[in-house]
């Protein structure tokens, strides 16, 4: 079945696609004769050929030695074909395709590097906590049994953070012969085809705005598979592995992969011991002989990775698109798929794989001009080494293991991009995830389901916790697949706020598997409320130990103590309620959502709630129905505030005794024109407003305010288009139109400022005056995670603040530390600390970020 697979012809359209001139790479029925060493006769078919394009050369396509699959694909019966440069190649292919003696014939063609470069950005390789490298080294560090091979633009063999790493051909002998039989003359240390030599270590170019195209081999190998823990430079992916080196850069255009000479190093690396073969070149350019080699090498064993290609497009990309390759597309710093620009960034598409982080990624240098040592650069190119670098640590780890078995550990676990593409399914799998794949048979993964917390024993049993409750907590876990079942668990459950005070803290599961859900439900998480504003409390569910231990996360999950604002949506599923909410987080005021069409009219649970936001929106034939008018009849007698806002209320329910008892206005006139409404001079919900509403806005209503009430807003600075009264306790705004309808314009008065106006006025102690930080993901990482002596904090260029606040807490919410530091990275003597779950929080800004570590 292989060998039927990749046997085949196929005639593509010639595109203005990057290609040798001059040259051409043939198929033929059957070998050619070689009339004497190293001169092949073409078959007569050819004469008319030869002489029209001036065929002066022919070779081998494949220079070392040939074995069955070699044979098998037709690369026995393959040979570059060498003609006048002036010729135009299609021509030529088209010509020799028509040969009776002809199987296939494609341009040589080039494939571009795919490289980024950009200037350094960071001091530290972010990528590797990223995609969990440190802990990963914890299961499986790399070593020697293992190879890699980077087929690209070269290698520098005396790089001091490579050398160490660099595999050596034991079976060959420097002594001008080729000792081992493999078809190439003192190959010690890989081989350089574009100069025809046994040293892979580049030459160096220079070009005007890049960094040398042919440091691009030396510096993916810096990321594949740098020495490790040698107290010089960086770190590579695969934590000491051994890497073959191959230079297949075009003559005289380095920045360009040549065909025949990439077909011959991946022949090469399957013939002399390689697991890993890592392409970071390609272009839309379909080579069966490409093709062929990879299939051959992947029938052998092989494990191959190529990067997607830097055109930030759809369009199959090669070497990536071919079956049986791990297309390796990249990340930013914020998990989303990288772009630079309309033209640039990762490739995407159904034919991709994983993904793995692009951009600023240190790699090791060619120092041909004394220059540094490491370069920063962008691209999937620097993506698709540390894929390599993965797999040659599975390998080490499994090493009596297929390369499917290998492929299928990647694919299993890796985590999700954030990113629509990814959604779509054009980002494969997701990010790859080197803890994962190395600890998924030694840890288990425990993961949050649900929860439950009932009043229902020690509190008061209203179904809401509120403090002063006692409460019980229960937790339905499961265990996340393919890691490992959980037995004997232990979970410790705590609140960074303060609030709680946990009397039984921890619970015991005896089996957590992947197939089932298990509940706490005979060892309950007890706690007490203590007194608090209502609000939402977060809880942290840490996995302390079992058998085996749990994956070093935490869950985290929150509910409502006590009864905030009541913001009732009852639009009839217009979806306005994120313009509301928006509002009341601008003002970081907490309030419960409440959904009339899904969970019905609130009934008697308004009497909970202090003030209650309630919209209609757009209905114009049931805006308050009768048994929601007799709801807001009782919250309001028993003295309830609250704002009501929505087109076609008061024509609606004009005939109606609750429009003029409780809401103290009477209706007017529908439809009113225009997109001004204005505040009322002097009044405290309506002094100094200005807004600008939308065209929607069609079916305004006109009211008239009643004894007792203020006019607060007036459309077009005439009619009344608000009112607010206050009876006792009771409060009551109500717009006869939309809130939803503002336009937020910095010339206009904005809907959180109207509704600031209007909850201030209503109850002031629910505005929450201070401003808090916003909780957001800004790129910070920590590592290792678990830790045992030193913690490392890294922060990204670009975070919008220079210093940064550190708090640490214990799962009981006590702070126990606090430091200041103004570095991006900066580290954390943990040895003073207790093993446990513990959680920071850095703070910049008005930023923050929390996470938590395990301390060992």
């Amino acid at each position: 079945m292989f060998f039927c697979a990749i046997l085949f012809t196929i005639v593509l359209p010639l595109a203005n696609i990057a290609r040798v001139p001059g040259e051409a790479i043939v198929r033929f029925d059957k070998g050619l004769v070689e009339t004497s060493p190293g001169v092949f006769e073409l078959p007569s078919s050819f004469s008319t050929i030869r002489s029209e394009f001036d065929v002066y050369g022919v070779e081998p396509l494949l220079r070392g030695k040939v074995d069955e699959l070699d044979m098998a694909c037709g690369f026995n019966r393959s040979y570059v074909l060498r003609f006048d440069e002036a010729k135009d190649v299609g021509d030529f292919i088209a010509s020799v395709s028509l040969s009776p003696d002809v199987e296939l014939a494609e341009p040589n063609y080039l494939y571009r590097l795919c490289l980024t470069p950009n200037d350094p950005l960071f001091t530290s390789q972010w990528h590797l906590p990223d995609i969990k490298c440190p802990q990963g080294w914890d299961v499986q560090t790399g070593g020697r049994d293992v190879v890699i091979a980077v087929v690209d633009a070269g290698l520098d063999t005396a790089h001091p953070d490579l050398n160490a790493n660099i595999w050596r051909n034991t079976d060959e002998v420097l002594d001008g012969t080729d000792s081992d039989g493999n078809g190439y003359i003192d190959d010690i240390l890989g081989w350089d085809w574009t100069d025809g030599d046994n040293d892979p270590t580049p030459t160096y170019f220079d070009f005007p705005g890049w960094p040398p195209d042919e440091d691009h081999g030396t510096w993916c190998n810096g990321i594949a598979n740098a020495v490790t823990d040698n107290g010089i430079g960086i770190a590579g992916v695969a934590y000491n592995v051994r890497m073959m080196g191959f230079r297949c850069t075009a003559n005289n255009s380095p920045g360009l992969i040549n065909t025949t000479y990439a077909v011959n190093a991946m022949n090469y690396a399957r013939l002399n011991g390689a697991n890993i073969i890592s392409c970071s070149w390609g272009g839309n350019s379909f080579s069966s002989f490409v093709n062929n080699a990879i299939q051959t090498a992947h029938y052998a064993g092989l494990v191959i990775c190529a990067a997607a290609g830097n055109d930030n497009s759809g369009a199959l990309h090669y070497p990536s698109a071919y079956d049986n390759v791990i297309a390796v597309a990249g990340t930013d710093h914020s998990n989303h798929k990288w772009t630079w620009g309309p033209t640039s960034g990762s490739n995407y598409g159904t034919w991709v794989d994983v993904c793995a982080p692009a951009v600023d990624l240190y790699g090791c240098d060619t120092d041909g001009q004394g220059s540094e040592l490491y370069e920063s650069a962008a691209g999937t190119s620097g993506s698709c080494p540390q894929v390599a670098g993965l797999a040659a640590l599975l390998f080490q780890k499994y090493p009596d293991s297929s390369n499917t078995f290998i492929e299928n550990a990647i694919f299993e676990t890796c985590d999700p991009v954030d990113d629509s593409l990814f959604d779509e399914g054009k980002l494969g799998y997701g990010k790859i995830n080197v803890f994962k794949a190395l600890g998924r048979n030694e840890y288990s993964w425990p993961v949050l389901c649900s929860f439950g917390v009932s009043d229902s024993v020690e509190g008061n049993n209203n179904g809401r916790p509120e403090p002063g409750d006692t409460c019980r907590l229960t937790i339905l876990l499961t265990n996340e697949s393919p890691w490992s079942n959980a037995s004997n668990l232990t979970v410790k459950v705590g609140c960074v706020s303060g609030t709680i005070n946990f009397i039984d803290s921890t619970a015991e599961f005896c089996e957590v598997t992947t197939t089932d859900t298990v509940e706490n439900v005979d060892d309950e998480i007890v706690f007490e409320i203590l007194p608090m504003e209502p609000g939402w409390v977060t809880f942290i569910v840490t996995y302390l130990d079992a058998t085996p231990p749990p994956y070093p996360q935490s869950d985290t999950f929150e509910f409502l103590v006590g009864f905030p604002l009541l913001l009732v949506d009852d639009d009839d599923s217009a979806s306005y309620e994120d313009k509301y909410e928006k509002a009341l987080d601008m003002l970081h005021i907490v309030y419960e959502y409440w959904n009339n069409t899904e969970c019905g009219e609130p009934g008697g649970k308004l009497l909970n709630h202090p003030a209650v936001v309630w919209f209609t929106g757009d209905d114009s034939r049931s805006t308050l129905t009768s048994e929601e008018r007799n709801s807001l009849t009782d919250y309001l007698t028993s003295g309830g505030k609250l704002f009501l806002t929505g087109q076609n209320i008061a024509q609606d329910i004009a005939g109606e005794s609750f429009l003029a008892d409780y809401l103290k206005c009477s209706f007017v006139s529908p439809a009113i024109s225009g997109n001004m409404v204005t505040g009322k001079d002097g009044d405290e919900v309506g002094e100094g407003l200005n807004i600008l509403t939308s065209l929607n806005q069609t079916s305004r209503d006109e009211i008239a305010s009643l004894p007792g009430a203020d006019t607060v807003l007036f459309y077009n600075d005439s009619t009344c288009a608000g009112i607010k009264y206050e009876e006792g306790d009771r409060r009551v705004v109500f717009f006869s139109w939309g809130l939803e309808g503002v336009i937020d314009h910095h010339a206009y008065s904005s809907k959180a400022e109207i509704m600031q106006r209007v909850i201030t006025w209503l109850d002031s102690t629910l505005y929450g005056v201070e401003e808090e930080p916003v909780v957001a993901d800004f790129g910070l990482h920590l590592y290792p995670n678990p830790a045992s002596s030193k913690v490392t904090f890294m922060l990204p260029a670009g975070r919008g603040f220079s210093t940064a606040t550190v708090k640490i807490y214990d799962v009981t919410g006590r702070q126990i530390d606090s430091f200041i530091s103004e570095a991006e990275g900066f580290e954390y003597d943990v040895e003073k600390l207790s093993p446990g779950v513990y959680f920071y929080r850095v703070e910049g800004g008005k930023k923050e970020q929390g996470k938590f570590v395990v301390i060992r």
